[in-house]
């Protein structure tokens, strides 16, 4: 019996919080059972033999800890006069081993198993012999100091969260083998400046790369057929974004700086420095979840809908949804807390839960639609609505004032198009005239986005 197969059910089913003493039950029972669970040691380090040639490198104890220091793994080790091949790295072999320091694996090493290195918190590096394929789920997670990592030329398969929480990694080469990137594979590796997806990799699953801190630079290779929810959720410092040509299902159009599902004309991914094209028809979910640093954007007329967290807990200090946008999803703006102004069109139909919740500076609010639109009642969940200025259309009034959450501003006031919008748009010239937005209504400066009247004439700021 193997310390994975006894625990990994346990754990996973959430027993170590609801079910304490069952769980210390089982603790001492496997102690007891598994406290040496190997079959020889040689040169400081324990195996278990796998057939009558062969070994994989083991745990002296359950309770981790079993090695220290530099660790350099055999192809070969002798014991009893009898010589075996070292072909694998058992599942928890160096778990929680905190005073390792770097470790050299042979090209006789076909696989590193689940929770392999799990919470060495010391080790610094790893070398991996060409002949690793395959390295099991969470192998390394949580190796808070591993700064040096070199992945085996014939990896083809890395299990879910393998290098989750190593956060002192500052480079990873991702092998041509590699089809998928697995779930929270890179989740956590908050030191990672640059990622480049070779043309190998078919699939990126949820969560890959969910709070790398200081990725700066992405580029996806031409073999990326899926990008599953949330690969790049949490990532404020990412500035560039390239798509390989050769992508048939991805590109980032224009230089956009994005990342478009080109068939659907979805933006699936953007950044600060995103220019969305006017040939976008689609924001996704998640788009611009986090992106502190994006202050301002165009969102262009071609957009139809906004999705789910598209800008949640991004640096908006204002934004005009255009006029062909017919829904704005749940969250799509949460959390945005310099959002001080809003321009809503005169199509949108349904805005959705909390989509302006916590967007604590929001002092003006326009929206255009003559039919109040169907909007849940929690969309400004946390916002001080008695102290912001909505603005209606006069003929809507009193169904705003009658409608929730609507009627929770402390002003409401009517606002008839101003017929400015029709106006030639003009290069822009610096004067000290003042200035006003397409409704009429004198502006203390200029928007950081969109349009604005001067001087009786229309200029846009992109």
């Amino acid at each position: 019996m193997s310390f994975t197969s006894l625990f990994y059910p346990v754990l996973r089913a959430g027993y170590l919080l609801k079910n304490k003493r069952l769980l210390a039950i089982s603790f001492s029972a496997a102690v007891a059972s598994l406290a040496w669970a190997y079959d020889f040691r040689e040169g400081g380090i324990y195996y278990d033999k796998t057939s009558e040639e062969t070994v994989s490198v083991t745990y002296g104890s359950v309770y981790g800890n079993s090695y220290a220091g530099d660790v350099a793994i055999p192809s070969f080790v002798e014991h009893d006069g009898i010589s075996y091949y070292v072909t694998g790295i058992s599942d928890w072999a160096f778990f929680r081993s905190l005073r390792l320091h770097a470790v050299s694996v042979p090209e006789s090493v076909q696989r590193i198993g689940n929770y392999a290195f799990y919470f060495c918190t010391d080790l610094i590096s790893i070398t991996m012999g060409d002949g690793v394929k395959t390295v099991g789920r969470f192998a390394f997670q949580d190796c808070v100091s591993l700064q040096s990592l070199t992945l085996s030329g014939s990896l083809t398969n890395i299990g879910i969260s393998a290098f989750q929480g190593c956060s002192a990694l500052t480079d990873i080469n991702i092998p041509d083998g590699v089809k998928i990137l697995r779930d929270g594979l890179f989740f956590g590796c908050s030191a990672l400046t640059s990622v480049t997806i070779p043309d190998g990799v078919e699939r990126i699953d949820w969560y890959v790369f969910r709070y790398c801190d200081s990725l700066e630079s992405l580029h996806i290779g031409s073999g990326v057929t899926s990008i599953g929810d949330g690969a790049f959720y949490d990532c404020p410092a990412l500035s560039s974004i390239t798509v390989d040509e050769e992508n048939a299902v991805y590109d980032s159009r224009d230089g956009s700086n994005a990342v478009i599902e080109t068939y659907s004309g979805t933006l699936l991914l953007g950044c600060f420095n995103t220019e969305i094209p006017e040939s976008v028809k689609k924001i996704s979910r998640l788009a611009f979840y986090g992106c502190e640093e994006l202050t301002s954007i165009t969102i262009p007329e071609s957009i139809t809908s906004i999705g789910r967290e598209a800008f949640c807990n991004s640096g908006l200090h204002s934004i005009t949804i255009p006029e062909n946008v017919v829904s704005i999803g749940n969250l799509a703006f949460s959390n945005c807390d310099s959002l001080s102004e809003i321009s809503i069109s005169s199509k949108v139909e349904s805005i959705g839960s909390c989509a302006f919740s916590f967007c604590r500076n929001i002092s003006s609010v326009t929206c255009m639609a003559e039919k109040v639109p169907t909007t849940s009642l929690d969309a400004f969940y946390g916002v001080d609505c008695s102290a912001a200025t909505l603005y209606v259309p006069a003929i809507a009034l009193n169904r705003y004032r009658a409608s929730s959450p609507w009627k929770s501003f402390g002003t409401i006031l009517p606002v008839e198009p101003s017929g400015l919008e029709d106006l030639p748009e003009e290069r822009e010239q610096e004067t000290d005239q003042p200035i006003y937005d397409l409704l009429g209504r004198r502006l203390s400066e200029k928007p950081a986005s969109g349009y604005f009247i001067r001087d009786g004439k229309k200029y846009r700021v992109k």
